[in-house]
């Protein structure tokens, strides 16, 4: 098997666990969800040591404890047991769109009640609002590698849980050694369409790897003042992109503290993501040797912007 034991190395992954009802045309099921489920089953297979840093309602607390224990995540059961309701979504997979609406929201992370300079990865990747700005000055004290998938902080749900995008403000968000954040997304965090004024201003703002996707098309990515572009082999079907995001994120940060080449991480983390779309759920994860020749493929594609 395609796996790199980092037996001295441990990630966090911080952010809400999800129950997804997940309805598509001819399709109905459920499915645990969020970061701390895809990334955290995939650094695990990559033999990275992870502890999920989430919040779960009571009731559902025995089927996440399970679904750890048997992937290797590491957990603080007092520190991640809620009064509250689970996070839960009802996804409607409709032709290319996907449809999120909000059923209930788990209550608040607050990062306090963790040593962050335990960690030498953190993912942060919230996805309804869970953590609020008084968690930055934490994740700050860490000296952990850290990425950054903001679509929680740009990502708002009205009362009746309809997914809505509000404009924010990147100050507001933490600071890390990367950022990746999609085409939807940009657009609510500066009113620009040229990249490379989309990468300056995020740039100013502190971030040294910024990767910018395109709906499954293609992927942009800049670090020490390069901009490349890579191509994306395309996924047939959208009920099978659930977590691929999750996914990415988690083999890019281990392959780059691993190689400490952006270019390659993300080619591989575009192969793996497109080797792990053939099934929904996170039983998609396939951590294989195909991987590496897939991503050498997707290297050799890739060129310069700038």
């Amino acid at each position: 098997e395609y796996v790199i034991y980092f037996y001295l190395m441990k990630a966090a992954v911080i952010g809400h666990v999800s129950i997804d009802l997940i309805k598509s045309k001819d399709n109905r099921h459920v499915s645990l969800g969020g970061a701390p489920i895809y990334s955290g089953k995939t650094l695990s297979e990559l033999g990275v040591r992870t502890e999920a840093i989430t919040k779960i309602g009571k009731r559902d607390l025995i089927r996440f404890k399970v679904f750890f224990e048997k992937n290797s995540i590491d957990f603080k059961l007092s520190k991640i047991s809620s009064e509250f309701e689970t996070t839960k979504f009802l996804i409607k997979l409709e032709n290319v769109k996907r449809v999120i609406k909000l059923q209930s929201l788990c209550e608040n992370i607050e990062l306090e009640r963790y040593s962050m300079k335990n960690f030498d990865m953190l993912i942060i990747s919230p996805i309804a609002g869970e953590l609020k700005r008084n968690n930055i000055r934490n994740i700050k004290k860490s000296d952990a590698i850290k990425l950054l998938d903001p679509q929680g902080y740009v990502r708002k749900f009205n009362k009746i849980g309809n997914c809505i995008y509000t404009k924010i403000d990147i100050a507001n968000i933490p600071k890390t050694d990367i950022i990746k954040i999609n085409k939807d997304e940009i657009n609510y965090v500066i009113k620009n369409e040229n990249v490379e004024k989309i990468i300056e201003f995020i740039k100013s703002k502190g971030y040294r790897i910024i990767i910018l996707t395109n709906e499954g098309n293609d992927l942009i990515i800049s670090f020490k003042n390069r901009i490349y572009k890579l191509f994306i082999p395309k996924i047939m079907e959208e009920k099978y992109t659930l977590g691929l995001g999750d996914i990415f994120n988690s083999m890019f940060l281990k392959t780059y503290v691993k190689d400490n080449d952006p270019l390659w991480a993300a080619a591989m983390s575009i192969a793996t993501a497109n080797n792990c779309n053939k099934k929904t759920g996170v039983n998609k994860i396939n951590i294989n040797r195909n991987i590496e020749q897939i991503a050498h493929n997707i290297y050799q594609k890739s060129f310069r912007l700038h």
